[in-house]
């Protein structure tokens, strides 16, 4: 009643409109905004933020564009727009405009990321295309390679700080608790760089830790310098929350990057990435500007949150059908990935699918996929969508799930892991990119190798045959996270011991060998 008030009394606002369309998603009300300021691409952008700001990132993205229209040589518009883009249906489009934004305005580094963070969503990815917008957004940074530092002789106990750290119950804590909680504390001390931290007891591990959010780059580089760190760890690379600032500088003798971050950084100053015997395929070394070092026993370990919920049977048995489902990201879901996943349902007599991702508040989003899988012959009905929840409220939704399709090249991984502990069972294509292999080294990890497929006709085929077998897929899920519990991938003993060997084997490659 308020919003129609305000359109009586003004009818030629553009906010009103933005507003009633956060409220209801009639997409009328976005050409109507664009009719009442055919000439002001800020108010264009204006209109976006808060869109964006509301999870409706598709249509932040739609109006961006006409702004674009307006102003093509706008770089803040340029930059905005890349950045809805990236969490986007059309993730490429934020790598071509990141490139754009940073040479119309070189003091735009973060741009420059967005497009080599971007180019990880490639369908058809390869390592001169990674390796090259990965050093262009380098060389906004002044990428050049300075001498590792003369620390003095050989440490007794390695200081290692790890820049980017979301520890405890946060996402990332999933997989960096197990080893914090057993890195050898007579070997190493641990440091953390990070927006926070919780109460758990993991961080009683850490005998430093700074918020780093309000510090510039010079500043942390210099805190980092400060408390002697020996081997820096990023854990972020060119998302959101990098600092590759810090490690342009040479924070530290010996830097590496792990965990966060997929593809090479392209930063001269690190040394090392840490990859694991699926990711380290033959060849892989040619997608990275840094040596690459083989985890044995794999790159992940991972930590069930503690208060996850039980286990549900699946429900086919419950309505009498299968349901496929995937908790990815959009931008993850290429138009190859939605073709096969239409070939399978369309295999599977009856069978639904399930979306959840944060990118589905957006009707323009949900309207956009349906179409696509009507244009495969798919009604609409046997789609389901879900948005934003919090993240025990999205392991207990696993319930509703039979059988996940893992997309590519760029697949799940915190997700995966959920979801495999949940008692789903996962369904991942091997690639030839490293990225392309998450899935299937997160499988091999947890005991569950028969997952792995190797082509589009083995993925479907897999998928096929689980939801053919009703009593096996039951059993599986009744079993799946008690062999994950007592595989690899939740070992975190053995896991950080030969993290620990890796350290000590780079520190002397880096430092002694250097130095001596």
């Amino acid at each position: 009643q308020d919003f129609l008030r305000a359109l009586i009394l003004a009818p030629e606002t553009p906010n009103v409109y933005v507003q009633l369309y956060l409220l209801t998603a009639h997409l009328f009300l976005l050409d109507r905004i664009a009719k009442l300021t055919p000439n002001s691409p800020e108010v264009h952008a204006l209109s976006a933020q808060q869109m964006a700001g509301s999870a409706r990132v598709t249509a932040a993205a739609r109006m961006t564009a006409q702004a674009l229209a307006i102003d093509p040589s706008n770089s803040s518009i340029a930059d905005q727009f890349s950045q809805y883009m990236i969490e986007s249906l059309w993730p490429l489009c934020a790598m071509r405009w990141g490139v754009r934004t940073a040479i119309l305005d070189p003091g735009r580094q973060r741009a420059a990321s967005n497009a080599a963070f971007a180019a990880n969503y490639d369908p058809q990815p390869t390592a001169e295309k990674s390796r090259f917008v990965h050093q262009f957004a380098a060389g906004l940074l002044g990428n050049i390679a300075s001498a590792i530092p003369v620390v003095g002789p050989a440490r007794q106990i390695l200081r290692i700080g790890f820049l980017g750290a979301e520890a405890g119950v946060r996402a990332m804590g999933r997989f960096l608790n197990p080893l914090w909680r057993h890195l050898d504390p007579e070997r190493f001390k641990i440091f953390a760089y990070g927006a926070g931290r919780d109460d758990d007891a993991v961080w009683d591990t850490v005998t430093g830790f700074h918020i780093v959010d309000d510090l510039d780059d010079a500043t942390l580089t210099a805190r980092i310098k400060a408390d002697r760190i020996d081997v820096l760890i990023d854990l972020a690379g060119h998302t959101g929350t990098g600092r590759l600032g810090v490690l342009a500088r040479r924070a530290a003798p010996v830097q590496l990057s792990w965990l966060g971050y997929f593809a090479t950084t392209g930063i001269a100053n690190v040394d090392g990435v840490l990859l694991d015997p699926w990711w380290a395929g033959k060849d892989f070394d040619r997608w990275y500007t840094e040596q690459v070092f083989e985890l044995p026993h794999g790159r992940f370990c991972y930590e069930p949150d503690p208060r996850t919920p039980a286990f549900e049977p699946p429900p086919v048995l419950i309505r009498g059908h299968i349901t496929f489902g995937s908790f990815n990201k959009l931008p993850k879901l290429n138009d190859q990935v939605l073709t096969l996943w239409g070939q399978i349902m369309n295999r599977v007599s009856g069978s639904n699918l399930y979306l959840k991702a944060v990118g589905f508040d957006d009707p323009l989003a949900v309207a956009e996929v349906t179409a696509r899988f009507e244009a495969m012959g798919i009604d609409a009905k046997r789609l389901a969508f879900d948005g934003r929840s919090g993240p025990l409220a999205t392991l207990d939704l696993y319930r509703w799930v039979d059988i996940g399709l893992d997309p590519f090249p760029f697949g799940g991984g915190l997700t995966t892991a959920d979801a495999l502990w949940m008692g789903v069972p996962v369904v991942t294509l091997a690639g030839s990119s490293p990225l392309s292999r998450q899935g299937a080294g997160l499988l091999y990890q947890a005991g569950f190798g028969d997952l792995v497929t190797t082509s589009p006709e083995s993925y479907i085929e897999q998928a096929v045959h689980l939801a053919s077998d009703i009593p096996a897929l039951t059993r599986r899920r009744a079993s799946q996270r008690d062999v994950m519990a007592k595989s690899g991938l939740c070992d975190g003993a053995t896991f950080a011991k030969a993290f620990g060997a890796c350290l000590d084997r780079i520190w002397q490659e880096h430092f002694v060998l250097n130095h001596d």
